[in-house]
Formats: C-alpha cells, structure tokens, sequence
C-alpha cells in the first residue's frame, strides 16, 4: 500500500472517531427548556448552576454518554428556573474570593500588668484555630506556654484578649506567639509588662 493510500485511510479513521466520540447537535428544545450553545471553558457544573439546575438534569436530557466531553459549540436543552437563563445565557458565575496570601501578623494594643494582653491581628487565613502561646522574651514564645485557642473566623483583622499566665508574672517583656500546627501558619509579637493602651 503506498504512503499515500495510508496517509488518507489514517485521516478516515481520525475522522470517524472524532464523529464517533462528538455527541450529536441538539435538537429543537422542548417547551420548558432553552437552548444553550457551549462556549470556551464551559463545563457541565458551570451550566447547570447558572442555570439553576443540576449537572445530571442536563447529562440525562441531552442523553450525554460523557459529561465531562462536551465541546465549543455543542447545542444543549436546558430547563431552567423561572427567570434564571430565559435568553440562553447563563447569569455570571459567583466571584471566588482569592486565595490567600502569606502571612500573618498581629500587634499589641493593651496590657494590663501580669493580667491580660490585647491584639489586633492583620492579614491572618480564615477558618482556622490557633494555639496562642507565652513565653519568657528570646525565643519568640516557641514551645511557650498554652494560654488558649484563638479561631480566626472570617481572617483578616480582629482583636482578642489573653491572660498572662501566673507563671510569667513579674517578667519585664514577654513574647506572645499563635501557631497553626496544621498549616505552619503563625505570627510573634511581645511586650512590655507594663499598663498600657496603644492608639
């Protein structure tokens, strides 16, 4: 067989499996559904939330053998939710909030002597709980005593009080660390054991 006869019969076949493994072009949609034409970077959990629908909804209407294999052009009915999608468009997509960024600090902003220190923190991840900890100043309260357990809630910024621990009364400067043993994320800070409220 010549290189030209196997050239073409090689391009037969890529042909008729692309055909093959392409679902057919959706028909006219039925009363109730709206016609949706896949763009670039569409995906089948995209479409049914913006459509308010689910995913499997969608496979089993347009009887897709693979969800997952749907292509730039593609014609799919969709059944909507009253207003959601009626021009064929899905709404926008819900804006991910970024990910977050390195790294946590925080600053001291009230003492009372031996008794208890306030912080704000700044720039610190959500949704985590944190091992507050004090130590004797010089080692950055690494391995210092457990004063309790701060939950970062939303992140960001936010003030919580501690006690100094009885231990660590009298001392001149104390550190204050939080850690995250999970994640390595933590933050140090000290001060002076001295009343005092910081602007």
């Amino acid at each position: 067989m010549s290189q030209t006869k196997i050239l073409v019969s090689l391009i037969s076949a890529a042909v008729l499996l692309v055909s093959l493994t392409r679902p057919a072009m959706a028909a006219s949609c039925p009363a109730g559904m709206v016609e949706y034409t896949v763009k670039r970077g569409d995906w089948i959990y995209r479409i049914a939330r913006a459509f308010g629908t689910t995913p499997e909804k969608i496979t089993a209407d347009n009887k897709l053998a693979n969800p997952n294999a749907i292509f730039v052009g593609q014609k799919l009915c969709v059944a909507t939710q009253a207003g959601a999608g009626a021009t064929g468009t899905p709404a926008p997509p819900t804006p991910t909030p970024p990910a977050y960024v390195c790294c946590p600090s925080f600053r001291i902003v009230a003492v009372e002597r031996n008794k208890t220190v306030t912080i704000e923190t700044t720039n610190f991840p959500a949704g985590l709980r944190f091992d507050v900890r004090m130590a004797a100043r010089g080692n950055r309260a690494i391995g210092g005593l457990l004063v309790g357990t701060q939950d970062s809630g939303a992140g960001g910024r936010f003030r919580a009080t501690f006690n100094i621990p009885a231990a660590l009364a009298g001392l001149n400067q104390i550190a204050i660390r939080l850690e995250h043993t999970g994640t390595g994320y933590h933050a140090y800070n000290w001060f002076y054991n001295n009343t005092v409220t910081l602007p």
